[in-house]
């Protein structure tokens, strides 16, 4: 039998066993006795004949218990064993050998209780279950619940620390683990992962020889708050200070979460602190899903990078040991790709309305993702089974209410409405399910889908009508001008908007910018800005900042933004829902004297380091910024007409008042209306007139 036919058997026997009838109520006991084992039964038992259900729970050595039993050791092995065969041959000698025992009760378990005790990490959680053989069910349900414990400490403080958990394991099990060739060793590599190497592409750390493998290492040893020895003399100070940083934001966020299962509170000290963390986590992560949302506003026509930057495909291809990537070129996948597309915006009914009936588009697009690259030589019900087990890891699916299944869609081809094109949208509970989806599979081998790559995205959400609203209500000579904006006024208008106060911010007297919050004044000076041309647009965008970064700073300070602790350097996009780099950039020094030198030293010549291009770098010319207006209401503004040159009395000639010769006779400041100052000007010479009269 394969495995399918394994499963179906499997089922059909539960079926008999409870003497269930194949209708809604029959399917809903069986999907829930294989996620949450017997003990789920406990919710139907008004469903289902007295004797039946008495004899199925009063005895634990039941035939339900050993279909039970069967179907989980079935799933172990499709959902990890091709991925990881050391786990099979784990599983192998606790079956076949001595410890037999302690296989059966961990088997007994999962079949009463499904994935009660199976965590974020399910195998993690079985391996210690094996592993840690003193931990029964009493410790498992206890006030002290020491596997949560054990489950925390692993996953924080590296697998150095099991030690304080000794006596709930054997002397040389616990010897043999501490070893970089065990069972816990391995699965705490493939736990620890995702996140570090996230970490190391987030500090602009290069995959360059095994330096990634040694920092994971470090990692599984030592936890989150590891000093990173291992590489500490093979990366620069800086980035060694924010890789450090960024490790340790996800032991203070692990914390938090300890906490709050524990107390159902979290002390507010630790709170802030993580809550700033998860706040750096959330800009980082909705830059690197621009291009995965596609809601992009009309009116942004380039991307500064002062805020933090992320390239997103770089960060999941690192992250998931991607070694290749599909490139779609022939006529058929640029058909899939489009219906992949279309598919996305084509979530259920009630993902898109409320309650009262109510658009309800926006949610979608933080509850939902976007599957591709699913198997399609199988069964609907099947790969909606498999994509339900593997997804529901990650967190609580929604329940779609006209089936009362897990919202997840499978979409078929369109040209045969017969057979999967690959694609599926699944809708969580909650957002942070999305993101942990994402993390865990986008493009990543997943075992359980027939060992498939798999992309995993933001389910996009399609604003046409909002954005022809939007734009429906400006006039359409400004959305012309707008589109005809060269380049060069995008750069100005971008070095306006970082100059001029906000909110909470005030323009001293001597033209420097204080926040609120600022007790020293920074000054603003145009004259420390360099504008740079000829740089690679082949390169990553996080990887051009960089060096940029580093070349720059030799010759003199890069001013650094305050609020985000990064250089201020910009890098110029091009405009539409997917900018790429157009080669220039902008550069803001501390002082004059280091804008001297990076034109001398760096203009129209070579640099070896930004792929040998020839650049130019020069002083950033900008034209006058207005005035900026104090935050008062509307009514209170008093707009004070631009100041012209007016003519004097006896310089005009005798009649009536000629617009025409006044208005060649006095100079118009650049960007203000014409007509609007002839208008204004013929008034007062009508009123001068009047005076001299």
């Amino acid at each position: 039998f394969d495995d399918d036919s394994l499963v179906k058997l499997i089922t059909n026997e539960i079926i008999e066993i409870l003497q269930l009838d194949e209708d809604e109520i029959g399917c809903a006991v069986v999907k829930d006795l294989l996620e949450n084992g017997r003990q789920s039964l406990v919710k139907y038992k008004d469903d289902i004949i007295p004797k039946v259900y008495n004899e199925v729970m009063n005895d634990s050595d039941t035939r339900l218990t050993s279909s039970l039993k069967r179907y989980f050791r079935l799933k172990w092995e499709i959902l990890y064993g091709s991925a990881h065969s050391w786990f099979i041959s784990f599983l192998q000698q606790y079956e076949n050998g001595e410890n037999h025992d302690i296989y059966e009760a961990v088997l007994a378990r999962t079949a009463e209780y499904g994935n009660k005790y199976m965590n974020d990490y399910p195998l993690l959680s079985i391996i210690l279950q094996f592993l840690f053989e003193s931990i029964d069910d009493d410790c498992l349900e206890g006030k002290d619940n020491v596997f949560d414990d054990l489950w925390m400490t692993i996953t924080n403080d590296g697998l150095q620390l099991i030690t304080k958990y000794s006596e709930y394991i054997v002397k040389k099990v616990l010897n043999e683990q501490l070893t970089t060739d065990s069972v816990l060793f391995k699965v705490l590599r493939e736990c620890y992962r995702p996140n570090c190497f996230l970490s190391l592409t987030q500090s602009s750390i290069p995959n360059k020889g095994n330096i990634y493998e040694l920092a994971l290492d470090d990692v599984v040893e030592h936890g989150w708050l590891s000093n990173m020895k291992s590489i500490q003399h093979d990366i620069t100070p800086r980035r060694y200070e924010t890789l450090l940083k960024n490790l340790h934001s996800f032991y203070k966020k692990q914390k938090l979460s300890e906490n709050e299962d524990s107390s159902g509170s979290v002390a507010p000290a630790l709170k802030t602190d993580v809550n700033d963390v998860q706040q750096e986590s959330t800009v980082a992560t909705s830059e690197s899903s621009i291009n995965q949302l596609e809601i992009t506003d009309a009116k942004q026509n380039v991307i500064s990078t002062n805020e933090p930057l992320s390239d997103t495909k770089t960060d999941i291809d690192v992250l998931n040991h991607a070694t290749t990537t599909t490139n779609i070129e022939n006529k058929d996948a640029q058909k899939d790709k489009q219906e992949q597309e279309d598919n996305e915006s084509n979530v259920s009914y009630d993902s898109k309305t409320n309650s009262d009936g109510t658009d309800n588009m926006f949610e979608c697009s933080k509850n939902a993702i976007f599957i591709s690259g699913l198997p399609t030589n199988i069964s609907k019900e099947r790969l909606f089974d498999k994509v339900k087990d593997v997804f529901s890891t990650c967190g609580n699916i929604t329940t779609y209410g006209k089936t009362n299944k897990p919202d997840i869609q499978l979409f078929p081809k369109k040209d045969n409405r017969s057979i999967l094109n690959g694609t599926a949208i699944v809708k969580f509970e909650k957002e942070d399910s999305v993101m942990k989806a994402i993390e865990k599979y986008n493009r990543k081998q997943v075992p359980a889908l027939d060992n498939k790559q798999i992309n995993v995205r933001f389910g996009r959400v399609k604003r046409e009508k909002i954005e022809i609203l939007s734009k429906s209500t400006e006039p359409k000579s400004k959305a012309k001008d707008h589109s005809e904006k060269d380049q060069n006024t995008a750069y100005t208008e971008v070095y306006k908007q970082q100059q001029q106060p906000k909110r909470d911010q005030s323009v001293s007297s001597n033209g420097s910018l204080n926040r609120v919050t600022d007790s020293v004044d920074t000054p603003i000076s145009r004259k420390s800005v360099i504008f740079v041309t000829g740089l690679p647009t082949n390169m990553l965008e996080q990887r051009l900042f960089d060096t940029l970064w580093d070349e720059f700073s030799n010759v003199g300070s890069i001013k650094i933004n305050r609020k985000t602790s990064k250089p201020c350097i910009c890098l110029f996009k091009t405009k539409g829902l997917k900018p790429q780099l157009t080669g220039s950039g902008m550069i803001t020094f501390e002082n004059e004297e280091s804008v001297e030198k990076a034109t001398k030293i760096y203009n129209a010549k070579q640099v070896s380091l930004l792929n040998n291009n020839q650049i130019t770098a020069k002083r950033f010319k900008i034209g006058p910024t207005k005035p900026t207006q104090s935050f008062e209401p509307r009514s209170q503004l008093l707009i004070q007409p631009p100041s012209v040159q007016m003519p004097r009395p006896e310089d005009q000639p005798d009649g009536p008042v000629s617009i025409f010769w006044d208005i060649e006779n006095v100079p118009i400041p650049a960007g203000n209306d014409a007509f609007e100052i002839v208008r204004k000007l013929r008034q007062r010479l009508i009123s001068d007139r009047k005076l001299s009269e």
